[in-house]
């Protein structure tokens, strides 16, 4: 298959992806929280954070992974991607047995009295780490078969199963809900998916690379020894970046009630919806621009920072200003139960930050794919530093806005004095010129789509979801040609209209 339709593949099921994980997502969490309460669905949203914190200790190995897997594909080394899967999952089970045994003693140890949960919710919280527990430890050793899907570059394969594995996890758990089951049995859905996927890799896998599951099946030490230093640092920036993405809800736990995390949880889930626009575009950058480090084409390095930069930018723009106007109304339209505990305002600064966090990303996968981890790991670390100081001054006066306002000045400050320069540094693009292709292509649609959603703030009354539908829909009026027209070069309109020419020949042929 061609490379263009590839990637239209590969980003189209992206999205696809995406919007029944948003479907499920909006229309399951406002049972979840009237079906547990609100401290329940507290715990619910922690226990989903201990297990994001296990899974990082892969140690790195899942970009390092993609990473090599990429670079030996482009250079048609069979026998070194079969000894890379092999290496990879031996070293992931050491990791999962880990894992495992530190979930197994948040179990035994007296987590629900730290957190001061009712009589109910203390016992069912050791159940559930125990249930995390036996998840970390299958699921990540499983997770080197879903490694091998953005290696090859078929993220098309990885997102059709998720979209089954997302209704059936769906279905069954809200089968539960209405049949009076609680946190745990929801908990042990997902240990249930997490067996199914990996039943899935190895038949998908065995099929798209039958060359990877054949034997003689063993590590390689030399081979170890050379992705080792990647992964270490890989796992050191994960732990940085993606950790502190997560760092606030243990801060707020520790300084506030634990019942105050599912606002903020609702929040940073609206928020979200930044980064899920854009992951489908923006996960394809880093095995593209390995490979073409591997090739040394510098010239389509540079190219896939500008235009994978621009491309966030006028994804997330006019959504970020939507929200932020009108989004609050929307949060309480849609889980009426947290207005008591909503602060305003939090809303829009936890948008605001993630707005410049999903502009920062191509920045730092391609820092990623040229090999510089030790330098996105230093900024990492800056920011990290920068985030847990302001808040611990901000959240006792600011309470939960202090995240979102530590989180936002931490990432404003580190990615336009750290991260852009060093991307600019290691690529060879001219400061000016980035921002003139990125930001400066956004700025008159942008300002557009703000003059048009302004006047819907005067005609609206709380919780009003048609003015938020109908204000939606018109800064995208006015957004969307302005985008094609000012924010786009002449190389990304056209390779608009080529998509645009294979959706039409795909549909009238599909007739």
């Amino acid at each position: 298959m061609p490379a263009n339709r590839r990637w239209l593949h590969n980003v189209a099921t992206g999205y696809s992806d995406i919007a029944v994980g948003g479907v499920i997502y909006v229309l399951l969490t406002p049972v979840l929280v009237q079906a547990l309460g609100v401290e329940a669905y507290a715990l619910w949203v922690l226990s989903h954070t201990v297990t994001f914190y296990l899974g990082l200790m892969d140690l790195g190995l899942g970009p390092a992974h993609v990473r090599f897997h990429a670079v030996y594909a482009a250079r048609g080394r069979q026998r070194r991607l079969r000894a890379l899967l092999a290496t990879v999952l031996i070293a992931l089970m050491l990791s999962g047995a880990f894992a495992a045994a530190v979930a197994g003693l948040l179990a035994v140890s007296p987590v629900a009295a730290w957190l001061d949960l009712s009589g109910d919710l203390a016992a069912a919280a050791p159940i559930v780490l125990l249930l995390i527990a036996v998840n970390v430890l299958v699921s990540l050793p499983g997770s080197a078969l879903e490694n091998v899907y953005e290696g090859e570059q078929r993220f098309d394969l990885r997102n059709l199963r998720s979209i089954v594995l997302r209704l059936l996890a769906a279905g069954a758990q809200l089968t539960l809900l209405l049949n009076g089951f609680g946190i745990v049995a929801l908990v042990a859905v997902e240990l249930g998916i997490a067996l199914l996927r990996i039943a899935i890799d190895v038949c998908l896998v065995r099929r798209l690379a039958p060359q990877l599951l054949a034997r003689p099946f063993r590590a390689d030490r030399r081979l170890w020894r050379r992705i080792r230093p990647f992964a270490l640092w890989a796992f050191v920036d994960d732990l940085l970046v993606e950790g502190s993405a997560n760092l606030d809800k243990l801060l707020l736990v520790v300084l506030l009630p634990v019942a105050l995390l599912t606002p903020y949880a609702l929040c940073v889930a609206i928020a979200t919806l930044l980064l899920l626009v854009v992951r489908p575009v923006a996960e394809t950058l880093f095995p593209m621009a390995s490979g073409f480090h591997a090739r040394g084409r510098a010239g389509d390095l540079a190219r896939v920072l500008v235009s994978g930069t621009r491309s966030v930018m006028l994804l997330t723009t006019p959504l970020a200003m939507v929200l932020i106007l009108f989004g609050e109304g929307l949060l309480l339209f849609w889980v009426p139960t947290v207005e008591a505990l909503l602060p305003p305002g939090l809303l829009a600064l936890v948008v605001a930050s993630f707005l410049v966090a999903a502009m920062c990303w191509p920045a730092t996968l391609v820092l990623m794919a040229l090999g510089h981890v030790r330098l996105v790991v230093a900024i990492t670390l800056a920011e990290l530093a920068l985030i847990v100081t302001l808040a611990l001054l901000l959240v006792p006066t600011l309470g939960l806005n202090g995240f979102a306002l530590a989180t936002l000045s931490s990432n404003l400050l580190v990615g336009i004095g750290l991260l852009a320069p060093a991307v600019c540094r290691v690529t060879g693009i001219r400061f000016g010129r980035l921002f003139r292709d990125t930001v400066g292509r956004v700025l008159l649609p942008a300002v557009a789509g703000l003059l048009v959603a302004v006047p819907f703030m005067f005609w609206r009354e709380a919780h009003d979801l048609l003015v938020f539908t109908v204000a939606a829909l018109a800064v995208g009026a006015v957004y969307l040609p302005l985008c094609y027209l000012a924010g786009m070069d002449h190389w990304d309109r056209t390779q608009v209209q080529t998509v645009m020419r294979r959706l039409c020949g795909t549909a009238t042929a599909g007739g």
